[in-house]
């Protein structure tokens, strides 16, 4: 999780540094975008455009979030999520589920793929116990039990 949190940070720190210097005054999130509103749609078109420029600079492909993900994708996938799932009881909350097995959550992983509708999810963050905190508690916990990160592995 160490490994997966140090990741985003210097993701965020180098695409910070590049929209810097591309003269936007704008703060970038964990997702590559942006928590400030635009004055246009043009603008915001331009800075969409920079910073799909500065993902390339970065080497994050992007158009690998596309691509369908394997068995040994969502394997990894789980174990993150898993490795979250035991952060947060650790920091005592009370989830309302359980993990389910690595064959089940890979098995759903598939199948929403290739769009069968997947009707329980499950994710460390979309416990019911998560889902009626207080957001601002959310947030806290995030800080000490991220979550699984989307550009992992997209570079």
């Amino acid at each position: 999780m160490a490994d997966q949190a140090q990741g985003r940070d210097s993701f965020i720190s180098r695409l910070q540094a590049c929209m810097d210097a591309k003269s936007w005054d704008l703060t970038v999130d964990e997702s590559g975008g942006f928590n400030e509103p635009f004055s246009s749609e043009e603008e915001m078109m331009r800075a969409s455009d920079d910073g799909q420029d500065c993902l390339a600079e970065q080497g994050i492909d992007v158009s690998a979030l596309e691509k369908p993900l394997t068995e040994a994708d969502l394997s990894v996938m789980y174990t993150q999520d898993v490795d979250t799932y035991e952060c947060l009881v650790a920091q005592g909350v009370e989830m309302e589920r359980t993990p389910p097995g690595v064959d089940l959550y890979v098995e759903a992983g598939l199948s929403g793929q290739a769009g069968a509708p997947l009707p329980d999810p499950w994710w460390p963050y979309g416990d019911q116990a998560i889902m009626s905190m207080p957001q601002g508690e959310v947030e806290q916990l995030r800080q000490v039990c991220p979550e699984r990160w989307v550009f992992a592995g997209t570079s």
